[in-house]
């Protein structure tokens, strides 16, 4: 497993991009005032970083046969892929921890270690597609496009004076639980995360698996 674990880090942390993306999103969430920092990291530096860790790992259908000639063992690949994205996001969680300690916004650490897990395992369940074209569509749907949707249905429904129903709720602490906790904190949902956390769990864990058994029952023999 090692051996995969390393060839998926391979050409993962290019130091020059790195820089400039910290030097970025540093730069952004220093300047901005703390009311608007979770909306810049949810629908902007978050996105775009996990985006970038989940591409290196979407690998078209010829190369996975040829990374399976070559690491001889079905289970860790898959694994790999998640060791590398969990260590792909871990210097942008230090950062972000940094940061949330200076502006004291410490409350959404966990927020973030949350959209992190799922969005790293809806990230591999893309991946299955081997074609890095359609997996691009439903990240950019999945990590930009739905959350801004459903920011936009909150609004809404708070115009028109409608609490958020429980699958509203729960949609939007899956895929962007930064703004879930923000849209309860201000009193536009009912719940908060930790009262859907179990469920949330359960749901990765499923879907984890389903990855794994789907890429071992694959079509590379």
């Amino acid at each position: 497993m090692l051996r995969g674990y390393k060839w998926y880090l391979k050409g993962m942390f290019p130091i020059p991009i790195m820089i400039v993306l910290f030097l970025l999103f540093t730069f952004f969430e220093i300047i901005l005032p703390k009311y608007e920092i979770d909306g810049i990291l949810s629908f902007f530096i978050f996105p775009l970083y996990i985006f970038f860790g989940v591409l290196h790992i979407i690998r078209p259908k010829d190369l996975t046969i040829m990374e399976l000639s070559l690491i001889r063992d079905w289970l860790s690949i898959p694994i790999s892929k998640f060791l590398a994205l969990l260590t792909w996001i871990l210097p942008f969680i230090l950062l972000e921890t940094g940061i949330m300690y200076y502006k004291h916004l410490t409350w959404l650490l966990l927020p973030l270690l949350i959209l992190s897990i799922n969005s790293i395992i809806l990230g591999l369940l893309f991946s299955l597609l081997n074609n890095k074209e359609a997996s691009m569509i439903l990240l950019i749907s999945f990590y930009f496009l739905i959350p801004i949707g459903i920011s936009i249905l909150v609004g809404t429904l708070e115009s028109l004076n409608v609490k958020s129903n429980l699958l509203i709720q729960f949609l939007t602490y899956y895929l962007d639980t930064l703004a879930g906790e923000d849209y309860y904190k201000s009193h536009l949902f009912t719940l908060s995360l930790l009262d859907f956390l179990p469920y949330i769990l359960v749901l990765d864990i499923l879907f984890f698996f389903i990855y794994i058994i789907t890429f071992i029952r694959g079509d590379y023999k």
